[in-house]
């Protein structure tokens, strides 16, 4: 995966993307030949997100490992906000 020449164009200034996590933590979807994402992946994607405004994580209790692999990123770079879905 490399992130050389994205961009992302937010509307208005609003910050109204979120990354999705469950892929972080497990091996999740059903077109997913990849299994987990690896540590690398998870930065790169992290960080073309902050790069790019958007700074919410969606993840869940049921999304595996997610919280290791999040953790990790966030002791290098802190700001986003995760929203966690319970129940």
């Amino acid at each position: 995966m490399s992130n050389q020449n994205i961009k992302i164009k937010l509307l208005n200034n609003t910050n109204k993307m979120v990354v999705g996590t469950a892929q972080f933590g497990m091996p999740y979807g059903i077109a997913n030949q990849n299994g987990q994402m690896n540590f690398s992946d998870i930065s790169m994607i992290l960080d073309l997100a902050w790069g790019n405004g958007i700074n919410s994580l969606d993840t869940a209790k049921a999304y595996g490992e997610r919280e290791a692999s999040i953790g990790k990123y966030l002791k290098q770079c802190l700001g986003f906000e995760s929203i966690k879905k319970v129940g």
